[in-house]
């Protein structure tokens, strides 16, 4: 403890020892020091505001933030622990060699690496020969086919560093623009370890809104190969089960919500949210809604009150009492049309269920999914 502080002490002795330059270098020095931060605009114009002695210690502070090792120190441990052989060896339980460094050891170096360093030291772990972001991915997509039992911690760390590679506008383009990326955080919503489907959830509610209509279509096919990966009757089953689950912790709840309402409200058009909103429907998602509201948690309270307000109403549609806000609006007819097709599916769904004749109910599913279809293209349609 003492060392610590004696080394920080000579640190800051060192740094008074560097006098200040020129008041064109300073700015110079100081313009490429913000450009390397990647701060938000509004953060960089109060910081441009500040006077000469704090704009010099931001580059003398900057200068420190460096990671211990270089990007290809990382990416090289990544690959490592990423040959097939060696993942099995870990599955099975053996140990690793003595000599070799962790897996563990990497990631939480690497997480913090890539929150603290500068841009130029992102870049240069994102950028070729490096590839980074794409070895983080492949790792724990290996990880994630393994399962949880050995590699929670790795499979956890793994989302953590591609969420600080996310905090960057760089590294979020390269994050989005990799094809398999988003399907991949997807699939770590499997593992049974709530800080990692927090964590993927977050992302993925990041992903749909900074990323516009690509991020949003790209999770909602994901979600779809989910469902039928671990054999959902729909897309969001798993989550909304969790809802109802007393033993899911509460801030993992509230994370789902609020992924829900995201995914649920985002696009711009008032049919495709409906099309969404009733996939929920169909999965309980009001009376769930209303159990949750009865508990009187006032994290969760807040995001269900959020979703609920958020949702459109055909009903109300119909009747004109409602105009979604900041939404286009949806006519009389269109909603009439719109709720045909809604109340058809939930009466050959009642139907299906309650069928026991084998013949029958495939006659029922495939009227089901043909109406479901028509709905689909017909909204679709409306210009």
């Amino acid at each position: 403890m003492g060392n610590s502080q004696s080394s920080d002490s000579r640190q800051e002795v060192k740094d008074q020892d560097v006098p200040m330059p020129g008041k064109e270098e300073l700015e110079s020095k100081f313009t490429e020091t913000l450009e390397e931060l990647n701060l938000p605009a509004a953060e960089v114009e109060k910081m441009k505001n500040l006077p000469d002695e704090k704009k010099w210690k931001v580059v003398l502070e900057s200068g420190k933030s460096h990671s211990k090792h270089p990007p290809s120190f990382y990416t090289t441990g990544i690959k490592v622990h990423s040959d097939p052989k060696l993942i099995k060896k870990r599955a099975a339980g053996k140990k690793i060699p003595k000599d070799m460094i962790a897996s563990e050891t990497y990631l939480s170096e690497l997480e913090i690496s890539l929150r603290t360093s500068p841009l130029s030291w992102l870049k240069e772990f994102v950028d070729e020969p490096n590839n980074g972001h794409l070895l983080i991915f492949q790792y724990l997509q290996s990880l994630i086919k393994m399962g949880a039992s050995t590699f929670s911690k790795d499979i956890y760390s793994s989302v953590q560093c591609i969420k600080a590679l996310s905090n960057n506008a760089y590294g979020f383009r390269h994050l989005l623009a990799f094809e398999d990326g988003v399907r991949i955080i997807v699939g770590a919503l499997s593992i049974p370890h709530e800080k990692t489907i927090i964590t993927s959830l977050e992302l993925l509610s990041a992903i749909s809104v900074v990323g516009g209509e690509e991020g949003h279509k790209k999770i909602l096919e994901s979600l779809e190969e989910y469902k039928i990966l671990h054999n959902e009757s729909r897309r969001f089953e798993t989550l909304v089960k969790k809802l109802e689950d007393e033993n899911v912790s509460i801030d993992l709840r509230a994370t789902i919500l609020t992924f829900i309402d995201v995914i649920v409200h985002s696009p711009k058009d008032s049919n495709f949210q409906v099309y969404l909103q009733y996939e929920l429907t169909l999965l309980g998602i009001e009376n769930i809604l209303e159990k949750l509201k009865k508990e009187d948690i006032e994290k969760i309270n807040t995001v269900v009150v959020a979703y609920q307000e958020n949702c459109i109403d055909v009903d109300e549609l119909l009747t004109g009492e409602r105009i979604p806000r900041n939404e286009p609006e949806v006519d009389p007819e269109t909603a009439a049309k719109m709720k045909q097709y809604l109340d058809k599916i939930v009466e050959l769904e009642k139907e299906l269920l309650q069928s026991k004749d084998d013949n029958k109910r495939l006659t029922l599913n495939l009227d089901s999914v043909v109406i479901f279809f028509s709905f689909f293209f017909f909204f679709f349609s409306i210009p």
